[in-house]
């Protein structure tokens, strides 16, 4: 089928907040079935979507066409004043990016709009477009561009004064002027006016659809989004959408198109010339990582190791020498706190320097040591070859930074498969002890970035991320967005209140919608009767379900991720857009996501009021008794301690606090640490089902059966159950011969976390 002859170069996605209906998935599936060769993004103020727009046309097939429509302050954008009559603060400009240095100036536009010049809406000013026209086309926008607003006045001079202005700053091949047609007499008015203004000045026409929502059906859906956005009823008399003519801003096919401009055939065309100038390409995967400059003589890699070595002391008491990038061990004071020992046997001779109670069998230690020896150096090799030396330090050096402060710090997560962090003093759980992998953090054959989560008090949190700011510079520290999104019961809730449902009943209808974070519309009708007969029996709940399916889990809202923040090596501008939240911090317009394609260093500083308990708690202690506790060095064998959780009084405990949890120790008995990590890894939707034979195993009585025999070293602790993914790891090495990095992508695609 012939591609289509025509582009559109208006569109408004599910990023233009509560305005936009167009969903990306379902957007870029409409636009490859009318067989567009091409289309643009230009949300309102904002280049939320970009990224996502970008990579789902291009794996559809589809040249992205990367935009804005931005809103234009009738003066300087410092100026934060309303006109003479109201509101009027600002008018709308399309701009397009023609290559990469366009869409970095768009970047600093919109980015400029919302730290400088944002008052109702981000608006940029002349001055601006002037300072970053290059690589940039402009379109005149709607009946709200500043061009079609002063031709509704009646103010053409002025108009056409504005159109010398953009002609002659962005140049004659980079201006067109825009028409529109959703029947209205306001536009047909302005368009006969723009016809003529082109001719006079000698630009062109491109002709668009301000699509806001991608089936001719979905206007009514879209009525009611622009409702939920102005907290207002369809039955409002002054709500705002009102301004949309309904069955006239879809996804026009390009039929329609030349139907409606068929006496302008240049100006179709002309979308077609636009869309075939521009041409941005953005390169995913190349890291954009700060440097980490270390202490004089030392490369990053040397450093590294030095740090490692200070680390294998602290938590082995093994000394290491380093020479350039090798570690080469030379004593160890105390064996028994290797991560492999388990009972020491004594010999008559000393070794290594070790006193008479330390009397152990020589073979037995260095077994040991070129265990830790080995697991590190192969650590070390990876995260060198990777590319990640950097990130480590920079890790290490925020740790030691809040550690210095006296403020809480630990990583969780896959990092805790890294002896490298253990020793690093980034996680406090040794590897090794705990049977946990190094490839399911760093994954040598699929490398992507490893993802280390710290946790911080939660009343100090705030601290670390000033302190990152002053290290690595404020203009390349942001905290990340976060977008909400209008989930099956939310999106209910919302249309009752639009479509003048009673509370009640709105309520009602929301609670019979199962509280499952994977449910959708769909499974719920399938799955509750109740709520299938409302809506098959009662035409309010048919129109308002069938509405909810075409806004379901479509962006609602943004704000600033409880976690991320964005460390790059240049200004941040220079790299992606940047907005202000309402407290003033400076946040990203890209989402975790589209911040790890671009190669930037995303670490998640989560807030842990756990650890500010603790921290409390052990000033009381030694307030009120004078004993000084080390949190990091609490035995994990004491008795009466496990005769608590046995008793189920874990109110307070963090993950072992709920009614289910408390019941749950009660019945299992639990008696070491290891028992404990078991029963949290379970007590989740899907292993949940495993508990009772687990208990049962525990207490002997059913048999623990192994499915195969090589299985047996693997879950041996566990009862023969496979509870952990290191251990479904495993399980793929030793019975299929994958390699660990091989079994890793196994694990991946059994939690449904990727495709192939």
């Amino acid at each position: 089928m012939a591609k289509a002859q025509f582009v559109h170069l208006h569109v408004h996605t599910e990023y233009s907040l509560l305005d936009g209906a167009c969903r990306l998935d379902r957007l870029i599936e409409k636009a490859r079935a009318l067989n567009f060769d091409a289309l643009a993004i230009t949300d309102h103020g904002v280049l939320y979507g970009v990224i996502d727009f970008y990579k789902a046309a291009k794996a559809a097939g589809i040249k992205p066409i990367i935009g804005c429509e931005v809103y234009l302050a009738p003066g300087s954008r410092f100026d934060k004043k309303t006109q003479a009559g109201g509101k009027d603060v600002y008018t709308h400009l399309v701009l397009l990016a023609v290559n990469n240095t366009g869409y970095k100036n768009l970047v600093k536009l919109v980015t400029a709009a919302h730290l400088e010049g944002y008052y109702y809406k981000p608006r940029v000013d002349k001055e601006l477009l002037e300072e970053y026209r290059e690589g940039l086309i402009v379109l005149s926008a709607c009946l709200a561009g500043e061009i079609p607003d002063l031709i509704l006045k009646g103010q053409v001079d002025a108009a056409k004064e504005r159109i010398t202005w953009y002609r002659d700053v962005f140049g004659r091949e980079n201006f067109y002027l825009e028409l529109q047609d959703h029947d209205e007499e306001e536009q047909r008015v302005v368009n006969r006016y723009l016809i003529q203004l082109a001719k006079e000045f000698g630009v062109k026409l491109v002709a668009t659809n301000d699509v806001h929502y991608v089936e001719k059906e979905h206007s009514f859906a879209h009525d009611c989004l622009v409702c939920i956005g102005t907290q207002t009823t369809l039955e409002d008399p002054n709500r705002l959408s009102l301004r949309y003519k309904p069955g006239q801003y879809h996804l026009r096919s390009a039929e329609e198109m030349w139907e409606l401009f068929k006496e302008v055939p240049d100006a179709l065309k002309n979308t077609l010339e636009v869309a075939e100038r521009c041409d941005v390409e953005f390169e995913f995967g190349k890291l954009k990582y700060p440097a980490f400059h270390p202490p004089a003589p030392y490369t990053p890699s040397e450093y590294l190791r030095v740090l490692v070595a200070e680390g294998l002391y602290k938590r082995y008491t093994l000394r290491v020498r380093v020479e350039g990038t090798k570690l080469i061990p030379e004593s160890i004071e105390d064996p028994t706190k290797l991560p492999t020992w388990k009972e020491p046997t004594e010999v008559a001779e000393r070794i290594w320097g070790l006193s008479p109670s330390q009397r152990i069998e020589e073979a037995s230690v260095q077994k040991a040591v070129e265990q830790v020896m080995e697991r590190l150096n192969h650590e070390l090799d990876i995260i060198e070859k990777t590319g990640f030396v950097s990130y480590f330090l920079v890790i290490a050096d925020v740790v030691r930074a809040a550690r210095s402060r006296s403020i809480g710090c630990s990583a969780r997560g896959s990092a805790a498969g890294s002896l490298v962090t253990y020793l690093l003093e980034i996680s406090r759980v040794d590897p090794i002890r705990y049977n946990l992998l190094f490839e399911r953090f760093l994954n040598p054959e699929r490398v992507s970035p490893p993802d280390i989560d710290i946790d911080f008090d939660d009343d100090r949190r705030g601290e670390v991320i000033e302190y990152v700011r002053q290290k690595y510079g404020r203009e390349c520290v942001a905290q990340i967005i976060t977008f909400g999104t209008l989930g099956p019961k939310a999106v209910v809730r919302d249309l009752g209140r639009v479509m003048n449902f009673t509370y009640a009943e709105a309520d009602r209808l929301a609670k019979l919608i199962p509280a499952d974070p994977s449910m959708t519309l769909a499974r719920a009708l399938e799955e509750v009767p109740e709520l299938r007969e409302a809506y098959e029996k009662d035409e309010r709940v048919h129109r308002l379900i069938d509405t909810a399916f075409i806004l379901e889990n479509m962006v609602r809202n943004a704000s600033v991720h409880a976690a991320g923040v964005v460390i790059a090596d240049e200004p941040l501008v220079n790299l992606i857009p940047l907005k202000m939240d309402e407290d003033g911090t400076v946040v990203t317009q890209y989402a975790m996501g589209p911040i790890a394609d671009l190669g930037l260093l995303k670490m998640d500083f989560l807030g842990l009021k756990t650890l500010s308990i603790i921290r409390d708690t052990c000033r009381l202690v030694r307030a009120t008794r004078g004993i000084e506790i080390n949190i990091d060095e609490i035995p994990l064998d004491d008795p009466e301690t496990y005769a608590l959780l046995n008793r189920g009084d874990t109110l307070g405990v963090f993950q072992l606090e709920s009614a289910g949890m408390r019941d749950l120790c009660r019945k299992f008995k639990v008696g070491s640490i290891e028992h404990i990590i078991a029963l949290i890894a379970l007590y989740r939707p899907g292993p949940m089902e495993l508990i009772p034979d687990f208990i049962r195993r525990r207490h002997g009585e059913v048999p623990i059966i192994y499915e195969h025999q090589l299985l047996e070293s693997i879950c041996a602790e566990t009862y023969g159950v496979l509870v952990y993914q290191e251990q479904v790891m495993q399980a793929a090495q030793v019975l299929a011969g994958y390699t660990l990095g091989q079994a890793d992508l196994l694990r991946r695609a059994m939690g449904q976390k990727i495709t192939y």
